[in-house]
């Protein structure tokens, strides 16, 4: 039994010292020096590769096309990933543009918490509540004044509206969240004056 162990361990060693070799993301584009480096690992662990010896080969051509730039214009991971580096960015400037105006506002103390008619000092960090079900995309939470009903109640907000939302339960129960009033804005103050309304109760 020792023996079998040792073979396996050996061989596991052997693949994780190939992996150390390999530039996983150059052989997910295509990259052909990459796709060759795989082709010689896989000789050298004497794995056989499927359909034909040509696979790897015809792998490493596919979606190849004209370079520009020095880089593959069939290459969609790059331009994905870069869309999504940007995309990340613009959310965290407009999160941090809201947060400020927010801030300045009064309700430095109420961002990301929820009112908790549960809790003693009636608050509750929206991290800390049960679940998120039922909830929309959104981008800050700040809490309410009050909550309709026992449970919790913040005033969501995403890049263009604001949300009224109540979890009308405890923690043992399975309700989702509930959307109570959807308001729109078009600029920061705008924001800020509404949610100083809306977490008071007043209908907009």
């Amino acid at each position: 039994m020792k023996i079998f162990s040792d073979a396996i361990l050996a061989d596991a060693d052997k693949l994780l010292a190939a992996c150390k070799k390999l530039d996983f993301n150059g052989i997910a584009n295509h990259d052909a020096a990459e796709v060759s480096k795989l082709k010689s690992v896989l000789i050298e662990l004497s794995i056989k590769i499927a359909h034909s010896k040509d696979a790897l080969d015809n792998y490493a051509s596919k979606q190849a096309g004209p370079k520009a730039g020095g880089h593959a214009s069939g290459s969609r991971l790059n331009t994905d990933t870069e869309q999504t580096i940007e995309s990340k960015k613009v959310t965290t400037v407009r999160r941090q543009k809201m947060l400020e105006y927010l801030q300045q506002g009064g309700f430095r103390e109420r961002i990301g918490k929820v009112y908790n008619s549960f809790s003693r000092g009636r608050s509750a960090v929206f991290q800390d509540v049960p679940h998120r079900r039922g909830l929309p995309p959104f981008d800050l939470v700040v809490s309410a004044d009050y909550v309709p009903v026992a449970g919790f109640h913040g005033i969501f907000i995403s890049d263009s509206e604001l949300m009224s939302i109540v979890l009308s339960s405890d923690s043992q129960s399975g309700e989702d969240w509930e959307i109570l009033k959807r308001k729109s804005y078009q600029t920061l103050e705008e924001m800020v004056e509404m949610v100083t309304l809306i977490a008071a109760g007043f209908d907009l």
